[in-house]
């Protein structure tokens, strides 16, 4: 009989013993009520690194991590009372070596009919390195937390269609609206147009190139207007519309720190471009107050020496005009291109401004009004009256050609004002505000930016030399004051002028007009490059009684005097010369005769300190008028013992 090629199954005890040993999770047979191990499988005891004899000798508390039992024993007792059959925990048992070890424990109980369970199947996985990743990218999470809340920014999870789904913030103050307000919402619903904008672009910009940066928005909210900075990035989105993370920083500060940089940076370049003109304005004042000086002393000269007749007084009167309109000009160049303040002294600003209304009212037009609103308390302030003067004029005319119509008011107003913080560049204190305010044409904001600039008009080349209000300013700041304008297009302007208030004191008496004092035969040694000058000057001198001896080259000047220091009473010389100049000159002579009365005569002359300091207490401004010069010579004589 042939063998049957059919193999023979095992027995099912040996079936389900094989699965028993063979199993790739730990199992054990253990007895319920004695916590004992009855059977074990290799892949338990390799788990736990315990051999089975060992393990036979211990319960399941014994192998259990002591935090995890309370846990593990509750389940128990539920299995046992019949409330469930089976259950599954994550815990840690004790290896053989004390090492902890973290499994899925999963325990089935093996029941007979109506008794309780005696015996159950416990079955572990080893899961420590599922465990370990977890507890791993748990810190790494919470070290990411920490770090965004170390950030001042925010961070939002939205799609292409502006919907935010997530955000990060360090604090909710942050936050223009209320989590719930705007999660799962679209920023353009959300927000003003101009906000959307500025997201969506970013957002375009972000599918088509992966990210964007540096887009800028501003949205008002906690009172205050704040500055956006966006950056938009494209992240792994697998399902549904494409995913972003925009970053937004406030950078309100930065904006505010960028802006007063810019403002500082312009009044820099302003004050670099006047202190320019101001550098070629004196720079050219010598020359030009020499000419007109010389055309001034030649008129005087003309009268002197010829027949009066109508037609020539005529003449004469215009040319005297042109001449005084040219000495204005330099006048306000010069005061422009000053780095000193004039001779300050104590000035009630009420009357300095009642003098230049009635000034005003006398020049302008019919049909402008002028109304002066004096100070109710004394109103002090040190300063030139006359340069004070001039900013007042200076102002009122500005006034007069803002006002278009043939009606108009220019309104003067003086009163104290106490500064508690610092105004552009005078700190805080008690000042004299003196306003000049039109209701004329105003002017808009890139006007207002330039009206100090030096030569900068908006009006017709016969009409204004755009000086005015470049040395207005110039004189105010020269006092340690400031000028500020507040103007609207159509609704006027205003002209504050601002200078430290002192307390009252009783003015300076007002000089004696000039007086034409005869020359008596003093002899007189007149230095001035300017040839012409020099000749009408020594020919008037000689004609009201002086002794006039003149020199162009202040170097033969020197030799001269050194020949016989003694042959001249005073010694008057220009300040800016080749070869010598007028301090130099000065010097020079002052080592020979110490006691000599000298008088430095230039169209732009130094502080007074540097005068006092060379010796020199008398000047005189170019141009000057005979009698201007007559004067100054009397009372440097005067002073001498002559």
């Amino acid at each position: 009989m042939a063998q049957s090629d059919a193999t023979t199954d095992p027995p099912e005890a040996e079936r389900y013993q094989a699965l028993f040993e063979q199993a790739a999770v730990g199992v054990a047979l253990i007895d319920t009520i004695t916590g004992r191990f009855l059977r074990i499988n290799q892949k338990y005891m390799e788990i736990l690194g315990y051999p089975e004899a060992m393990l036979r000798e211990l319960d399941y508390l014994q192998i259990s991590e002591p935090q995890d039992l309370p846990a593990d024993l509750a389940e128990m007792a539920r299995l046992h009372r019949g409330e469930i059959r089976e259950f599954t925990l994550e815990k840690r048992l004790l290896r053989a070596d004390g090492a902890p070890i973290w499994v899925l424990l999963t325990v089935s109980a093996m029941w007979a009919v109506g008794e309780p369970p005696r015996h159950h199947v416990a079955i572990i996985q080893d899961i420590s390195a599922r465990r370990h990743a977890e507890a791993a990218s748990r810190a790494a999470r919470a070290e990411l937390e920490e770090m965004l809340s170390a950030l001042p920014d925010l961070l939002f999870d939205l799609d292409d269609e502006g919907r935010i789904f997530q955000f990060h913030a360090s604090s909710l103050s942050q936050l223009a609206l209320r989590p719930e307000q705007f999660l799962h919402r679209r920023v353009r619903d959300l927000f003003p147009p101009d906000v959307w904008e500025v997201v969506h672009s970013a957002l375009a910009e972000a599918l088509a190139t992966g990210r964007s940066t540096g887009k800028v928005y501003q949205l008002g909210f906690g009172g205050t207007n704040r500055s956006f900075e966006l950056s938009v990035a494209r992240r792994a989105h697998s399902t549904g519309r494409p995913r972003f993370v925009a970053i937004v920083r406030d950078i309100t500060d930065r904006v505010e720190l960028v802006n007063e940089r810019s403002a500082i940076e312009a009044q820099l370049r302003q004050s670099q471009k006047m202190e320019a003109v101001g550098t070629l304005a004196g720079g050219i004042a010598h020359d030009f107050n020499n000419l007109i000086a010389i055309i001034g002393m030649n008129l005087a000269l003309l009268r002197a020496e010829n027949p009066p007749t109508p037609q020539g007084d005529a003449a004469l009167v215009r040319v005297e005009g042109a001449v005084a309109r040219a000495k204005g000009l330099v006048d306000q160049i010069l005061t422009f291109s000053r780095r000193q303040p004039g001779q300050g002294e104590s000035t009630l600003a009420n009357t300095v401004v009642e003098q230049a209304t009635e000034l005003l009212r006398a020049t302008i037009r019919r049909g402008i009004d002028i109304v002066m609103e004096p100070a109710t308390e004394p109103a002090w302030v040190r300063a030139d009256p006359g340069q004070l003067h001039q900013v007042l004029i200076n102002l009122g005319n500005n006034a007069r050609q803002a006002i278009i119509g043939e009606t108009g008011t220019i309104r003067f107003t003086v009163e104290r004002v106490e500064l508690t913080r610092a105004l552009g560049a005078v700190p805080p204190g008690s000042y004299v505000r003196m306003s000049v305010a039109d209701d004329g044409m105003g002017m808009p904001p890139d006007l207002l930016e330039r009206i100090f600039e030096p030569f900068f008009t908006t009006k017709a080349p016969s009409e204004g030399t755009g000086l005015g209000l470049s040395v207005a300013h110039r004189i105010v700041v020269g006092h340690g004051g400031t000028l500020t304008v507040d103007s609207t297009p159509g609704a006027g302007s205003t002209f504050n002028v601002y200078l430290p208030a002192m307390e009252a004191e009783e003015p300076t008496p007002v000089v004696d007009p000039e007086v034409l004092r005869p020359g008596e035969g003093v002899r007189v040694l007149y230095v001035d490059d300017e040839v012409s000058l020099l000749t009408a000057v020594l020919r008037l001198l000689e004609q009201i009684g002086y002794a006039a001896t003149g020199h162009s080259d202040p170097l033969l000047a020197l030799e001269v005097f050194r020949a016989d220091p003694y042959a001249f009473d005073i010694l008057v010389t220009d300040l800016n010369m080749p070869g010598l100049s007028g301090l130099a000159l000065a010097r020079a002579v002052r080592t020979v005769r110490p006691e000599l009365p000298i008088v430095v005569a230039s169209g732009y002359l130094p502080g007074d300190d540097e005068l006092g300091a060379a010796g020199l207490d008398f000047h005189l401004a170019k141009p000057f008028q005979l009698a201007q010069l007559g004067k100054v010579l009397g009372a440097a004589l005067g002073r001498s013992g002559r």
